[in-house]
């Protein structure tokens, strides 16, 4: 987990845990174990947990402890379908958000990028982000599902 977790050094993930055998099984536990009395006090070393290897270790530290997990929610928002190009697309199915800024609205797609409808509207895409629609015919209305990190 160190060296996916950023640690550019082999030599200084073993060196590590050969002397702390760390106990953490994600990032979040990387995290707190980083943060611990123990971890920042052999980081101050000039020689932990190598000589050449201490600048590597003190960046990768820093970094990981300066990305601070966000919590992740789902919101849902309406938009009016202006065109159906599909009549056969089922109530309630799910589909691709496709936006096309240069036509000025976003299609809706299906899994073979079919489309199968059009919205007037750009659908803002947010980075880091899933996005897709719900088809309510009866409504004739996409519901654009949003999940991602909360900004």
């Amino acid at each position: 987990l160190l060296v996916r977790g950023g640690l550019a050094s082999r030599e200084a993930a073993q060196a590590v845990v050969w002397e702390l055998d760390p106990e953490f099984f994600d990032g979040s536990g990387m995290r707190r174990w980083l943060a611990s009395d123990a971890v920042a006090g052999l980081s101050l070393r000039e020689d932990w947990p190598s000589e050449t290897t201490v600048w590597l270790w003190r960046r990768f530290r820093s970094e990981a402890l300066s990305n601070r997990e966000r919590a992740w929610h789902k919101s849902t928002e309406s938009f009016e379908m202006s065109e159906i190009h599909d009549r056969a697309v089922q109530d309630r199915a799910l589909v691709r958000v496709e936006p096309d800024s240069s036509e000025g609205g976003t299609w809706l797609t299906g899994p073979d990028m079919r489309r199968i409808g059009w919205l007037s509207e750009v659908v803002e895409e947010l980075p880091n982000s899933v996005i897709y629609a719900e088809i309510d015919l009866a409504e004739s209305q996409a519901l654009i599902h949003r999940v991602g990190p909360e900004t």
